[in-house]
């Protein structure tokens, strides 16, 4: 029970219900890495679509998973925020059971941010072509949905495609999520309290077979974007209740986290 003092109640990390630890991950990386498959691996999972594309992996993957499509054919914006409104009240929870919020994608997200603010521009009879103060408009806008999606009572998982840019000075390949605006790629990455690069490696087997695994780097190198947490290896397999299960074992037995021997590509 959370004990009183003054106008503040406290409670000790170690005896909170495991029900009220909730994930929160930022998924990156480029398309057929598995993102999306990844992500129905979680519990209960609920899809908030902003693009249809991830719909038969869904549908192979976990049939049993819910399904919300936002794209700009089925409501867009509206829907996406009928969505936000139905889970802060609880009747998303209510009405499906479900346990974990996904999003797919914040990049499309963002396009359909910045599409409805040069609508707008256009409905005010001002020119089409994007402004600093437009360009400031879209990041706010960016920055408070992710943030009230990240504030969700569920497991929250945002998915985006990756970004990666040469440094002719450092000789290196600069990967990390892909968001418009110079500072938003780390920002967001900021939001979320796990951040995994989803990549995969070819493995030849017996005669000319190959086998194609999936990985998620939660800890790499400085010019990869990625974030581990407690209970987690630096390297894991794309499985969210695996994930849940490391976390929460590792809350409860302090036990160390083990660095894996795999290497990205990347």
């Amino acid at each position: 029970m959370p004990k009183q003092g003054g106008i503040l109640s406290w409670t000790k990390a170690g005896d909170m219900s495991d029900e009220l630890v909730k994930l929160k991950v930022l998924l990156y990386g480029n398309s057929g890495t598995g993102k999306t498959h990844c992500a129905s691996t979680a519990p209960s999972p609920c899809f908030l679509l902003t693009e249809p594309n991830g719909l038969p992996t869904i549908r192979a993957a976990n049939p049993s998973a819910f399904v919300i499509q936002a794209d700009e054919e089925n409501g867009g914006l509206a829907v996406v925020r009928e969505f936000l409104m139905a889970a802060r009240s609880g009747e998303l929870a209510e009405q499906t059971g479900c346990k974990t919020v996904v999003i797919d994608s914040l990049n499309e997200l963002q396009r359909m941010i910045r599409d409805d603010i040069a609508k707008g521009k256009k409905g005010a009879g001002t020119s089409g072509s994007f402004t600093l103060q437009d360009w400031g408009m879209l990041t706010d806008k960016m920055r408070g949905l992710v943030r009230a999606f990240r504030d969700l009572p569920f497991h929250v998982i945002g998915i985006t495609h990756a970004s990666a840019d040469f440094n002719e000075t450092t000789g290196l390949r600069y990967v990390q999520p892909m968001f418009q605006g110079k500072s938003l790629p780390n920002e967001i990455a900021g939001y979320f309290s796990a951040v995994g690069m989803m990549y995969r490696e070819h493995e030849s087997l017996d005669g000319d077979k190959v086998q194609v695994n999936h990985h998620v780097l939660f800890e790499g190198p400085e010019h990869v974007v990625c974030k581990v947490l407690p209970g987690l290896d630096s390297i894991e397999k794309p499985n969210v209740s695996e994930w849940l299960k490391k976390i929460m074992a590792s809350s409860s037995d302090g036990s160390p986290r083990v660095a894996s021997t795999l290497h990205p590509t990347a």
